[in-house]
């Protein structure tokens, strides 16, 4: 079975960040109980673009990665990369995305990546 190792890193960091930021905001749901610093309006936008950017970037890495693997190893890596998840928001994020203005620069990050991957 030859396997193209490109699509398949591409598909992991996919899974990988977004199970990191699934881990993220969850802190901000339900809405009410939000941190101080994410009340404003700014705050509840900032919310809404990366809850969109985590539905664009793992759809992204599915996309790309199609063509080179097949699904059961798509299945494989992207179960794995769910399992790690939670491990990478503790080394990466915990405590480190405080404001919206971060928020919304890890947002960017992760739409940037979605549209060039989408392009390709």
């Amino acid at each position: 079975m030859d396997i193209a190792l490109l699509p398949a890193l591409v598909l992991v960091l996919a899974f990988l960040a977004t199970v990191a930021g699934l881990v993220e905001i969850s802190a901000y749901f339900p809405l009410a109980g939000r941190p101080p610093a994410f009340v404003s309006n700014q705050g509840l936008l900032a919310i809404f673009v990366f809850t969109l950017a985590l539905l664009l970037l793992p759809l992204a890495g599915l996309a790309f990665a199609w063509s080179g693997l097949g699904w059961p190893f798509m299945i494989i890596l992207g179960g794995l990369a769910v399992l790690a998840g939670p491990v990478v928001w503790q080394a990466t994020w915990q405590g480190r995305v405080n404001s919206p203005p971060a928020l919304l620069a890890v947002s960017g990050l992760y739409l940037a990546v979605a549209l060039l991957l989408f392009s390709l």
